[in-house]
């Protein structure tokens, strides 16, 4: 997962469904993981905001 977010952070999908664009993400993980981060394209930084898993 810190792999894909390095590479390629923009292969989530927005948080907000009525904003697209806007530059909180999840991504799925695993079987049963949900991963929430934040992309701050301008100093090319990725933060995790929340790691969950059931």
């Amino acid at each position: 997962m810190f792999t894909l977010l390095e590479t390629a952070p923009w292969t989530g999908r927005s948080s907000n469904p009525s904003n697209p664009d806007a530059n909180m993400l999840t991504m799925p993980f695993g079987e049963r993981g949900l991963i929430t981060y934040l992309v701050l394209e301008r100093t090319r930084e990725v933060y995790v905001v929340r790691v969950q898993w059931l």
